[in-house]
């Protein structure tokens, strides 16, 4: 993995981890849950070249056309991932607020 591709892997960790892009579910296999559960519960290193499931043996094509543009997205969208929990903090403490005044 080239460091552009580390940039934009994890672009699309953090777009993964609110909701931004979605993945088809799947059920993983039971080599796949005792993998899991290995790297999970003990001390071992992440081994190199350890595939998420359902993509293939090649790279992601790279989506931005220099390091320097993809650490920008990297930094929007690190931005976004703020904005996005900031406002859902917001709406929970309206709704509790609402609640407390019909009780």
């Amino acid at each position: 993995m080239t460091p552009q591709h580390m940039v934009e892997h994890l672009i699309l960790t953090v777009k993964l981890s609110y909701g931004r892009i979605k993945i088809p579910e799947f059920e993983p296999n039971e080599k796949q849950l005792m993998q899991k559960q290995a790297l999970i519960y003990s001390e071992i290193q992440f081994p190199r070249g350890v595939r998420a499931p359902g993509l293939g043996e090649e790279l992601l094509e790279l989506r931005f056309p220099d390091l320097e543009t993809s650490k920008l997205q990297l930094l929007k969208s690190i931005e976004e991932y703020d904005s996005f929990f900031r406002i859902q903090s917001r709406i929970t403490d309206y709704a509790s607020q609402i609640r407390k005044n019909d009780l």
